[in-house]
C-alpha cells in the first residue's frame, strides 16, 4: 500500500477512542498521536491506545459471611477494618464516657452488682444487730421491774417471818418502863414502831418475835439507848402483848425477855425477843438466834410499818 492510501485510511478510518466516545464511553480517552520519539504527529495522525473494560466488583459471597455489604455501600465511618490500628476497638470499648462510666471489665472499680451486694450485706448486718438487741433489752427491762420486788422482799432472813400485827406509837416516853423511860423524858425519839412475826424453827416448833424499831436525833443518843436496853433491870419497851393489844389466844408472854437481842445502826436501834408458843416459860439459845434473824427485819419495818 502507497503512502497516500495508507494516510487515506487513517484519515477515513476514525480512532478507536472517538468511537467509543461514540458509543457512551468516556470522552477523556481521546489522545494525541505521538511519534515514536515522542513529538506530536501531524494532523491526522492521533494514535489510538487500546483500552480495557474497568474491572468488574469481586462478587459477593453466597452465604452473605462476615464483612459483606451491598455493592456501592460504603462503611460506617470508624467501623472499617482499615479504620485505625487493630487495637482501636478494643481501646473505644474501654474508654471512659464523657460521664466517667466505661466498660467495668477494663477498670479495677465496683461494678453496679458489687455496690448492691454491698448494701445488701449492710442490710443484713443492721437486722442481725437489731435482733440481738430485741433479745438483750428485754431481759434487761425484766431485771430492772424485779429489783423493785427483791427490794420489797426484804432482807434475806434464815426463818420465814410472818408479820402478823404492828403499830406507831405517838411517842417513846409513854411506851416505855423504869430507866428506859426516864431517857425518853430527856431525848425524845423521832420515831417508833411494833410488830409481832410468827415462825418456826427447822424442827417444826412455833416461836413468835417481837421487833421495835426507835429512830433517834442521831447516832450518839441511839448508841446510848441500846447500851442503857441490854442492862439489866433498866426497863424496856413495851412488846404489843404486853401492851394489851389484841391477839389470837394461846399467844405466848413476851414480858420475861427470853431471846433477848439488839442492834444498831446509825441512828435506828432495833431490839426483839422471842418465846415458844406451847412452853412460853423456856429459854435457850435457839430463841436468841431467832430473834438475831429477826432483827434484819428492822430497817424495813422502820421505813414501812403496816
Amino acid at each position: 500500500m502507497t503512502g497516500s492510501q495508507q494516510n487515506f485510511e487513517r484519515g477515513d478510518t476514525a480512532p478507536l477512542n472517538a468511537v467509543r466516545s461514540d458509543s457512551g464511553g468516556p470522552p477523556d480517552r481521546v489522545t494525541q498521536g505521538r511519534n515514536p520519539e515522542g513529538g506530536a504527529g501531524g494532523p491526522g495522525e492521533e494514535r489510538t491506545r487500546p483500552t480495557f473494560p474497568p474491572p468488574q466488583a469481586a462478587a459477593a459471597p453466597a452465604n452473605g459471611g462476615h464483612g459483606s455489604r451491598p455493592p456501592g455501600e460504603q462503611p460506617a465511618p470508624g467501623r472499617g477494618a482499615g479504620s485505625g490500628p487493630p487495637n482501636a476497638a478494643g481501646a473505644a470499648q474501654s474508654r471512659p464516657g464523657p460521664d466517667g462510666a466505661g466498660d467495668s471489665r477494663a477498670g479495677t472499680g465496683i461494678t453496679p452488682a458489687g455496690w448492691v451486694i454491698r448494701g445488701l450485706v449492710l442490710v443484713l448486718v443492721a437486722v442481725l444487730s437489731g435482733v440481738l438487741w430485741l433479745m438483750v433489752k428485754p431481759s434487761e427491762t425484766r431485771s430492772t421491774s424485779e429489783s423493785p420486788a427483791t427490794q420489797q422482799a426484804g432482807p434475806s432472813t434464815e426463818y420465814d417471818f410472818e408479820k402478823y400485827v404492828a403499830d406507831e406509837p405517838a411517842n417513846c416516853a409513854d411506851n416505855s418502863t423504869a430507866k428506859i423511860a426516864e431517857f425518853f423524858a430527856g431525848t425524845t425519839c423521832s420515831h417508833i414502831t411494833r410488830a409481832l412475826y410468827t415462825t418456826r424453827l427447822h424442827n417444826g416448833e412455833r416461836v413468835l418475835t417481837s421487833v421495835v424499831t426507835v429512830l433517834m436525833p442521831d447516832a450518839a443518843s441511839a448508841a446510848k439507848l441500846e447500851k442503857l436496853a441490854t442492862q439489866n433491870a433498866t426497863g424496856n419497851i413495851e412488846d404489843l402483848v404486853t401492851a394489851g393489844s389484841q391477839v389470837p389466844e394461846g399467844y405466848p408472854d413476851l414480858s420475861h425477855d427470853y431471846g433477848y437481842a439488839s442492834t444498831h445502826e446509825g441512828r435506828l436501834v432495833v431490839i426483839g425477843e422471842s418465846s415458844y408458843f406451847h412452853r412460853s416459860g423456856r429459854d435457850d439459845g435457839r430463841l436468841k438466834h431467832v430473834t438475831s434473824d429477826a432483827l434484819k427485819l428492822g430497817a424495813r419495818q422502820d421505813h414501812e410499818p403496816g
